[in-house]
């Protein structure tokens, strides 16, 4: 068998099948990229390389360029990452130039990929065809720890606001979806209190749609006062690992339910089998109060990194030159791709980076 390289739709059974090969997130899953690649009107694919021995896939989404004829590509929302079956840095690099000449065959302009955090990944391989880019740490829970022992990782006032709440004979619901509407309420409160960005203020739609696309592997946990949501967050979850994804809280409940939640998350997921409970890291993965938040719950941190590829540099640099004043090709460490940079955002980070409501 020679090597192959191929982009492939959801709909391929290849797609599938090379997944049941690799360890991978809720965020490889055709599934989860036909979702999000419907909320930026793109195509959602996967690009596979494959030779003896070894497979590689990368999940995309392919978008056009505003107000031009060229397209670029992105991984979708959260922590996908390339996955494969090998570690080592040749195969690595035979995979990344098979993605590169793929793309440049079929007029992409720019990629920009957001790595795993969990998974440790040859990164010397990923800085021969882009910028790699360290942006912060993320926090896990490691529940294959008793919970003694983890239960000694959190800080002495956490432990102490989690033993008042349990006092407060505050309830925990997992996947009853009846309380949705409630949800999304407590979701808009926080989203109004942080000042959230436009693209954080989801509506039902948003939510019916995630828990179609991913069944089971969609969970809303919540907690309770009175019967009264207090506190919820939409938790995503594929084999042993359960991600934080969107979440809420009273603000008049503030703080305490926030840090008895993750107490009943670590309980309901250990009892469910899952070994890491992934609570992501600070607003636009920076080192900020809501990472400090997450640090009181877990000793263990994961760099979070970015890859940003120039396919094209010709055309890169005259999309960019085509911005308003002020729009400047950079080195690849702001936002990318810089002629997406929003008008009047010109220190920002990249598209849709662990912004605002997200995981927080």
């Amino acid at each position: 068998m020679t090597a192959t390289r191929d982009l492939i739709s959801p709909k391929s059974p290849r797609w599938s099948r090379v997944l049941e090969r690799v360890e991978h997130q809720v965020y490889h899953l055709p599934e989860y990229v036909t979702f999000d690649a419907e909320l930026c009107a793109g195509r959602p694919l996967a690009f596979v390389y494959e030779e003896p021995g070894g497979v590689w896939l990368l999940p995309l989404i392919v978008r056009w360029v505003p107000g031009t004829d060229r397209i670029d590509a992105v991984s979708p929302y959260g922590y996908p990452g390339p996955v494969s079956d090998r570690r080592d840095e040749a195969f690595w690099e035979r995979a990344l130039a098979a993605l590169l000449g793929t793309l440049a065959e079929q007029g992409v302009v720019s990629l920009f990929v957001r790595l795993d955090p969990l998974v440790d990944v040859p990164y010397r391989a990923l800085q021969t065809v882009g910028t790699l880019v360290t942006h912060g740490p993320t926090v896990s829970i490691d529940l294959r720890l008793s919970y003694e022992a983890w239960w000694l990782q959190l800080r002495k006032y956490n432990r102490r606001t989690i033993r008042q709440a349990l006092r407060n004979g505050w309830e925990c619901v997992v996947d009853d979806w009846s309380y949705l509407d409630d949800f999304l309420a407590v979701y808009d409160e926080t989203m109004t209190r942080k000042g959230a960005a436009p693209a954080y203020r989801l509506e039902r739609d948003y939510f019916e749609r995630l828990r179609a696309a991913l069944g089971d592997r969609a969970h809303l946990m919540l907690l309770l006062a009175d019967g009264q949501l207090i506190d919820g967050n939409v938790m995503l979850s594929t084999g042993t690992v359960l991600q934080a994804h969107l979440a809420g809280t009273r603000t008049r409940y503030l703080p305490h339910a926030s840090r008895l939640f993750f107490h009943e998350a670590f309980r309901w997921a250990q009892l469910q089998g899952f070994e890491v409970l992934h609570l992501g890291g600070g607003v636009g993965a920076k080192e900020d109060s809501v990472l400090r938040f997450k640090q009181g719950f877990s000793l263990q941190q994961h760099p979070f990194r970015s890859l940003r590829v120039v396919v094209d540099p010709g055309c890169y640099r005259r999309l960019t030159l085509m911005r308003p004043a002020g729009s400047v090709v950079d080195d690849g460490t702001g936002f990318f791709p810089s002629y997406r940079i929003p008008s009047g955002s010109p220190t920002s980070r990249g598209p849709r980076l662990d912004d605002e409501g997200a995981r927080s």
